[in-house]
């Protein structure tokens, strides 16, 4: 399989594994049944690439994804949740550029970082063997190797290219915040700009590269696992190369 442009992506809840594409989403269920149907991916357009602004319209795309499963209802809530506060402070007309050095301030919010990961970690540990399989798939494609029985089991469960790397970039960013005092306001933007393009450069062939990818490494080590049967993964490799072909076809209508 030639090598294609990294436009894959993946969710796996405790309902199965979800491949977006630029113009189709697989729902692989756990019985092994799917189905397809077209997606309107918003991050197919070229305005929605321009480096440290694409990082809002891939944020937007996750949560889109993210809010049919329980965690990410949890995740919007607490996001919605944040923007409420701020907005509350803001038209109360608290400086938005104060520096919070507090210490009850700073463990409060670093507390806040860790119970959401852990919870986190803790769903995806019930998923594990799944989203590892989902890592899988996507690697090999994005390399533009053979997808069978065989590379599936040598391919790695651990990749740059997931939520676990971004969400260590996150935490980085919110220690970084709490400790220097830049406002909530200039941590919103940052993360998905900045945050983003760091992301990205965690999936090159770089030394800093490993730098960046390794918060995401470790906590991947306790949300991906293998130990799933032959008949499941070749079930899913099936299913992910019709995906594949109905990506790749633009005259080919899946659904």
């Amino acid at each position: 399989m030639k090598k294609m442009c990294k436009h894959i992506g993946g969710l796996t809840t405790h309902k199965g594994i979800t491949f977006v594409g630029l113009k189709n989403k697989l729902h692989i269920y756990n019985d092994c049944t799917f189905s397809m149907k077209p997606y309107n991916n918003i991050t197919k357009h070229k305005t929605t690439n321009i480096p440290f602004i694409r990082g809002f319209f891939k944020l937007f795309n996750a949560v889109k994804m993210a809010s049919s499963t329980l965690i990410g209802k949890i995740s919007i809530f607490f996001i919605c949740l944040s923007i409420l506060f701020f907005t509350i402070d803001l038209f109360k007309g608290e400086n938005i550029n104060q520096a919070q050095t507090g210490l009850t301030s700073i463990i409060i919010n670093v507390l806040i970082n860790v119970l959401i990961i852990v919870a986190m970690i803790i769903y995806s540990r019930i998923i594990s063997a799944k989203h590892g399989l989902e890592h899988k798939l996507i690697w090999l494609y994005n390399k533009g190797y053979n997808i069978n029985l065989e590379s599936v089991r040598n391919a790695p469960k651990a990749i740059p290219r997931c939520g676990g790397t971004f969400l260590g970039i996150i935490l980085f960013f919110s220690i970084i915040w709490n400790f220097t005092g830049l406002s909530a306001l200039w941590l919103w933007l940052i993360i998905p700009s900045i945050g983003f393009e760091l992301f990205l450069l965690a999936d090159k062939d770089k030394w800093y590269s490993k730098i960046i990818f390794f918060p995401g490494w470790c906590v991947q080590q306790i949300t991906t696992s293998n130990g799933l049967s032959d008949y499941i993964v070749q079930r899913h490799i099936d299913a992910f190369k019709i995906f594949i072909n109905c990506e790749e076809n633009h005259s080919q209508k899946c659904s």
